[in-house]
């Protein structure tokens, strides 16, 4: 029977966001990146010149950057979108945003305004939601719980791989960028990530995107080439 519900947690860089979206299309199900959710808070806070460690300006900021999002499922999953535009297509991977995210995203109001979304969107139907605490706080009673886990080395390699010309960084820099953002996820006071108690882990290094959707898509009960021996 396949899950109504697929929470997708895992530290930065670890493939949520493209695993998901192979995945959506695959079973078409809705998919909720919820990065690039605090990525658009994150952006209204730059753009409004606001401290982002002034809770309550953040907090007003996401609201208000935040009360026109809706999912639109489609045949082959869902479009996250924002006043009509499609989220995927606002650039919001600059450095800058990047660096702002944990900053904001660390509020536990701005988190709960980010929930209700999600929440919403799983009362709708079949969905996928990705993050860092799906499994444990936004939907602990998915049906099927996952956690990327993937080496520190091979998620600085991948960013490297996908970077811009003009943005050209050294593997050590951002392995340190992505060390410095898994212990400010872990640590925060607010939703931590962590991974939950029944959630199944499958460590992806050196595996495609291709391998680990056919995983996955075994695990809701159809046909998988995948090999074995790779979840714990």
């Amino acid at each position: 029977m396949r899950p109504k519900t697929i929470a997708l947690d895992g530290p930065a860089g670890s493939g949520k966001s493209t695993i998901g979206q192979a995945l959506a299309v695959r079973l078409h199900y809705a998919m909720v990146d919820t990065g690039l959710i605090y990525r658009l808070v994150a952006r209204g806070v730059l753009d409004d010149g606001a401290d982002p460690d002034d809770m309550d300006a953040v907090v007003g900021i996401s609201a208000r950057v935040l009360k026109d999002v809706e999912v639109i499922r489609t045949d082959t999953g869902g479009v996250i979108r924002v006043a009509g535009r499609p989220l995927s297509e606002m650039r919001l991977h600059a450095d800058d945003i990047t660096r702002t995210v944990p900053r904001v995203a660390r509020f536990e109001r701005v988190r709960e305004i980010v929930r209700e979304i999600q929440r919403r969107v799983i009362s709708e139907g079949p969905t996928i939601l990705a993050g860092r605490d799906i499994g444990t706080v936004v939907a602990p009673e998915a049906e099927l719980k996952l956690y990327l886990d993937v080496s520190l080395q091979e998620r600085a390699a991948r960013k490297l791989w996908a970077q811009n010309v003009d943005e050209l960084t050294t593997q050590a820099e951002v392995e340190r960028q992505l060390a410095e953002r898994d212990q400010l996820d872990r640590d925060r006071e607010t939703s931590p990530m962590r991974i939950a108690m029944d959630a199944v882990v499958i460590r992806t290094d050196k595996m495609s995107v291709d391998e680990t959707v056919d995983i996955i898509t075994a695990m809701c009960g159809l046909e998988s080439t995948a090999a074995p021996g790779v979840m714990t």
